[in-house]
């Protein structure tokens, strides 16, 4: 009887592992950027909500404030929004959205995301 009870708990502890190395990490939070070049300034802020975290998937709403500077005087605020679905891949460590190609990939260094080489910090 305790052998059975022995096979029993060292099963739901490697089933119970082998769970939780396939799990999501927790991208769910807010994330910005700030950028500037002497033509414009631009304020970007992903925010990320787990969508079915068995299926994998996440909405993702990026907000972009942007200000064009022309001969050295700023121009009014511009704002620009958009919201996309993407799919949790495992194997790659990134998000994936498929309409545009769209690929969000955690930062190694920093507590954030990586869109291409730009960094978004978590800030929530």
């Amino acid at each position: 009887m305790k052998t059975i009870k022995l096979l029993i708990l060292i099963c739901c502890a490697a089933i119970d592992t082998a769970c939780n190395n396939s799990k999501n990490p927790a991208l769910s939070g807010v994330y910005i950027n700030q950028s500037q070049s002497e033509y414009s300034m631009a304020f970007d802020t992903l925010i990320i909500d787990a969508v079915n975290l068995t299926a994998k998937t996440y909405s993702i709403e990026s907000r972009t404030g942007f200000q064009k500077i022309r001969n050295g005087q700023k121009l009014p605020m511009q704002f620009k929004k958009e919201t996309w679905q993407a799919v949790w891949n495992s194997e790659q460590q990134m998000l994936s959205e498929g309409e545009y190609g769209r690929q969000i990939r955690l930062s190694p260094d920093t507590p954030g995301v990586l869109i291409k080489k730009t960094l978004f910090r978590k800030i929530r």
